[in-house]
């Protein structure tokens, strides 16, 4: 894991939260392999999206552009600086009165543990209407839920232990995930707003997570939160799950595997695995042959995504170079035009309408919450 100067990490806050030993675990030498071993394509991507929409923000005399490396070694692609682009539109359609604070400094969330702390993407405060917004940038493909979001949660608490006057009475908090490179079913922007009033459980429950994580009995228990824990091939606790498919809660011993138990443990995994995805691809193709035929199914339907935005032909793309050349703007990349989202920068709107266009992105079965109209009211309540 990426080095913090806090023990209890607020990005990591729904590990610990569920599984009070991630921190732990992750600190022996045991997690070290697997962070070493591991694609971290991913997140350093990420990394380098906040890099270049932090940096525009700053409106520095360079700003970064396509092609250029990020201090971690990534180089900029259109997909990366689009993102970029896409997330500091995103903080534009959010009024805030003082301005964005953009990954300031390395916050500590002392009502949480003396030891948890962490960096929030952004966050401001809108006086006409009291309104702490804060908004988080994911770079994964991985959907994130926006509510509940322990790690917003957490960085809602540093924020008030740094601005102590932003915590009145009739404050409102609106959390914001911005996801461009996932898919999810309400898009790539999802908000949800609440009472300030209202946060205070949230807190509570960070704060008695946090103090058995950094205490003596704190437990491993297996799920999700194993996904991302490096110490996962060396847990007891997820071994046992594994398993037996079951949450399992126990002590968190490290498991020192021989040779020849890793090698069987790896063999019945992998004939589970190839079981489960053999019978799982089978009954998606029959829920969409289902589905497409007019039959329903209660917890799935067929959703199109949205495609990235694109020039509609190559006619049309030198037409918008032309017309960038009107414009006093050279919307030229080497030998094509930026993308879209980049000449959006550039030209009005209604004029980039008539060269560009998004396509309707695939056709795919997609997971269907029943509990999406309670979702739907509970929102409508809080906004």
């Amino acid at each position: 894991m990426a080095d913090s100067p806090f023990a209890l990490r607020l990005s990591h806050a729904a590990h610990w939260v569920k599984c009070s030993a991630f921190p732990e675990m992750n600190r022996r030498p045991e997690a070290a392999l697997l962070e070493g071993e591991a694609d971290h394509t991913v997140r350093e991507e990420g990394t380098a999206i906040h890099w270049v929409a932090a940096t525009l923000k700053e409106n520095i005399d360079v700003p970064p552009v396509v092609g250029s490396v990020a201090p971690n070694g990534v180089i900029i692609t259109d997909e990366l600086m689009d993102a970029a682009l896409f997330y500091l539109d995103v903080l534009d359609s959010m009024p805030v009165s003082e301005g964005w604070y953009i990954e300031a400094q390395n916050m500590s969330a002392r009502r949480i543990h003396p030891q948890c702390g962490g960096t929030p993407d952004a966050f401001g405060l809108y006086r006409a209407a009291p309104t702490i917004r804060v908004p988080d940038l994911k770079g994964g493909f991985v959907p994130v839920e926006v509510f509940p979001n322990w790690q917003l949660f957490g960085y809602l608490a540093a924020i008030l232990d740094q601005f102590p006057e932003w915590e009145a009475p009739g404050v409102t908090v609106e959390f914001c995930i911005v996801q461009p490179r996932a898919f999810h079913k309400d898009g790539p922007v999802r908000k949800f707003s609440m009472p300030l009033s209202e946060c205070y459980p949230y807190f509570e429950t960070l704060r008695m997570a946090a103090h058995i994580a950094m205490g003596d009995y704190a437990k491993a228990i297996a799920g999700p939160q194993c996904d991302d824990c490096n110490a996962r091939h060396a847990c007891a606790v997820a071994h046992k799950a594994s398993m037996r498919a079951l949450e399992i809660s126990g002590e968190p011993d490290m498991l020192d595997l021989t040779a020849a138990a890793v090698d069987y443990e790896m063999l019945r995994l992998e004939d589970a695995q190839r079981m489960l995805t053999a019978r799982l691809t089978g009954l998606r193709a029959q829920a969409t042959h289902m589905i497409r035929n007019g039959q329903s199914l209660p917890h799935w339907a067929m959703e199109s995504g949205n495609g990235r935005l694109k020039w509609i032909d190559d006619e049309a793309e030198r037409a918008a170079i032309a017309m960038g050349d009107l414009l006093g703007k050279n919307l030229r990349k080497r030998e094509t035009a930026i993308t879209p989202t980049q000449a959006s920068k550039l030209m009005p709107a209604d004029m980039l309408d008539t060269y560009a266009r998004r396509e309707r992105g695939e056709v795919k079965l997609v997971r269907f919450d029943s509990n999406v109209a309670v979702k739907a009211f509970s929102n409508l309540k809080k906004v």
